[in-house]
């Protein structure tokens, strides 16, 4: 049996199509958890009828809108050896499931990964990777998941056997992270797998548009996204000569973005800018892959006023996704 967690939050325009991809699955043997944090529009609704027609479909209700609680929770109500998530802005290829179970099965596996679509209004696009099925290696499934940076870790391409999260040491989200929550979990369960497995076809479809609700965040919610960055490379220390670059780029992405927020609304003295440069050349990468960033940062460095002009240049306006 596969656990699909679903973590819900005023979804009622999406949630059906989103539910109906996990219906329609070719794998049939699935728990569905669907955990509704306090929706005041239809969803509730949506997933009671859904309950009511297919008793594999069972809704949970809180009132917490943390999102990592959220999933600790699902989690806590999985019945199947393997769980994966599905959010509710999105949906799954109707044989998803069956080729991740297959790929587990056929490779003894802990985990396995794929590529993903990733769908605007006016185009569908694939995550680059490998074309073969293969196992990984921690270090490889890492760099893999940090090269993949528009999700940050991202849950939903993978398949996790439960007793990454339920065997001691337990895995749990961090709930007073609330930016880059993925990313933590991901490199733990990395870290703890016996195997990991690679599928190349993609058959999760991220609605990166729906997802522009990420970017209204609060400032301190984002902040928490630092923390939790910190605390992966605190974990990736472990994995002999691994490159720290890509985990500091994404570090120094965060922050930047989140600096020149701050100074956008006139929100940062000096003695905090000068903080806040200092905590980002403890984590300065050796070389860059995004040039912009690299442009943003080095001048931030030498001359804010000038930084901020290359960050409303390059960043401002832009979703993060």
């Amino acid at each position: 049996m596969i656990t699909v967690i679903v973590p819900i939050h005023n979804n009622e325009k999406t949630l059906p199509k989103c539910l109906n991809s996990i219906r329609l699955q070719t794998y049939t043997d699935l728990d569905v958890v669907l955990v509704d944090a306090g929706s005041t529009d239809q969803s509730r609704e949506v997933c009671e009828n859904y309950a009511k027609s297919d008793s594999r479909f069972h809704p949970i209700y809180t009132e917490t809108l943390n999102d990592s609680a959220i999933k600790n929770l699902g989690i806590s109500k999985a019945k199947g050896e393997y769980i994966c998530f599905v959010h509710p802005l999105d949906f799954i290829d109707r044989e998803m499931i069956e080729v991740l179970v297959n790929a587990v099965s056929n490779y003894n596996a802990d985990m396995v990964t794929c590529r993903y679509y990733v769908e605007t209004p006016d185009k569908l696009s694939i995550v680059a990777g490998p074309e073969t099925t293969a196992y990984m290696n921690k270090k490889e499934a890492v760099d893999l998941c940090l090269a993949q940076k528009r999700a940050h870790g991202f849950l939903c391409n993978k398949l996790f056997k439960l007793d990454l999260f339920r065997a001691e040491p337990a895995i749990r989200f961090d709930e007073k992270v609330n930016y880059y929550e993925d990313l933590l979990v991901t490199i733990q369960c990395f870290l703890k797998s016996r195997r990991i497995v690679y599928s190349p076809p993609p058959h999760y479809h991220y609605v990166v548009h729906r997802h522009a609700k990420r970017d209204e965040l609060t400032k301190k919610e984002k902040l928490t996204g630092l923390k939790a960055i910190k605390e992966t490379m605190q974990l990736l220390k472990s994995l002999p000569e691994f490159d720290m670059n890509a985990i500091k780029e994404h570090y120094i992405d965060l922050s930047l973005k989140l600096l020149h927020g701050l100074i956008e609304e006139k929100r940062v003295d000096q003695t905090k800018l000068n903080e806040w440069k200092q905590d980002m050349l403890a984590y300065e990468p050796e070389r860059f892959t995004d040039q912009h960033l690299k442009i943003v940062y080095r001048m931030t460095k030498s001359n804010t006023t000038i930084g901020h002009l290359c960050w409303k240049l390059f960043y401002d306006h832009k979703v993060i996704a």
